[in-house]
């Protein structure tokens, strides 16, 4: 019979790893919304600019096809006051094939799409907003995954290149809206952490260590956290480094990296049920304690570095999930999260 807390870092795992693993489904597709400034100009009429960029092997449906055709791309406008639409959507340099499921001749767009609205505005808008319904389907297997897109246009003149996205390029200095969310997923995951049996006996064994040393015990406290603070720091950061920039992003569209991810995530979930563990080997582990025998701020540290070591085996799980899920999206995810984390 399982243990009672084994049950629990289950039910944690599969409730707050859940959002995460369904961010992984597949998106072949990023829009990229701008104002042509040469032609803004109040009371006159403006182009809005809707690009699209398509992953390798994938193609998008056009607007100007017949209703009964494929799903058509749609452009759909919200009640943008003091904004005048001139005319339909234009879709520029698309593409014909003939379709032998459809039997008939359809329009669409491969490796990118732009297409172009005319408005005219009698003053200058706070903003102009909508949503883009349509479909993007696969060369390989003709698998056609459907997506709804908010956009907005900030037109104001002094903002004019201000533009909305909806899968930003991934940089080192690319902020991701969602880091919060994760940074405080990553703080309780390390909250969790604590309860573990491999970490939280050694709570009243570290406390009566520094107290014992009554001289300089705070200093030696302080340094003893920061000691492993900066070791999963260390790890994230390598993991930040081996990522590089651009690099995250690409994995959201590898259908290897998210399969070995799926593998990963499974993996650490049958080790919280106890079925194994995962622990390093014990000669390694062993050669750290011995040095954490030595004093001073060097000895304070190998004993940080053991405490690491010798929890691996129940907090492993969750820092492994935690960086699986970290190389996805903001490239410094994962010094975010364990800095959080710890």
């Amino acid at each position: 019979m399982l243990h009672r807390s084994k049950l629990f870092f289950l039910l944690f795992f599969l409730i707050f790893y859940s959002p995460y693993l369904f961010s992984q489904i597949l998106k072949p597709i990023s829009w990229e919304f701008s104002v042509d400034t040469s032609s803004f100009k109040l009371d006159s009429t403006t182009k809005l600019n809707f690009k699209a960029y398509i992953d390798k092997g994938w193609y998008l449906y056009s607007t100007d096809m017949d209703s009964s055709r494929p799903m058509v791309t749609r452009f759909n406008f919200n009640d943008n006051k003091g904004v005048k639409l001139m005319g339909d959507i234009l879709p520029v340099d698309r593409k014909e094939k003939y379709d032998s499921t459809w039997q008939a001749e359809v329009t669409y767009f491969d490796d990118s799409a732009l297409f172009v609205q005319k408005i005219k505005h009698s003053k200058s808008p706070s903003n102009f907003s909508g949503y883009i319904s349509y479909q993007v389907c696969s060369d390989i297997d003709g698998m056609c995954i459907p997506f709804e897109t908010d956009f907005v246009f900030f037109e104001d003149p002094s903002d004019i290149l201000k533009k909305v996205t909806t899968k930003p390029k991934s940089s080192l200095l690319n902020f991701d809206a969602t880091i919060f969310p994760f940074m405080l997923f990553s703080f309780f995951a390390g909250l969790l952490a604590i309860l573990t049996p491999c970490v939280f006996p050694m709570i009243p064994i570290t406390v009566s260590f520094f107290i014992n040393k009554k001289e300089s015990s705070l200093k030696n406290g302080i340094f003893y956290g920061f000691s492993i603070v900066l070791i999963f720091t260390f790890i994230g950061l390598i993991l930040s480094i081996l990522l590089g920039p651009g690099v995250a992003t690409d994995l959201l569209s590898n259908w290897i990296l998210n399969l070995l991810f799926f593998v990963l995530f499974i993996v650490f979930g049958f080790s919280l049920l106890g079925f194994f563990e995962i622990t390093l080997p014990s000669k390694f582990v062993n050669t750290i304690d011995k040095k954490s025998d030595k004093g001073g701020l060097v000895g304070i540290f190998f004993m940080a570095l053991t405490l690491v070591l010798v929890s691996f085996s129940c907090i492993g799980p969750l820092v492994g999930g935690l960086l699986v899920q970290s190389a996805s999206g903001f490239a410094l995810n994962p010094v975010l999260g364990m800095v959080s984390f710890t």
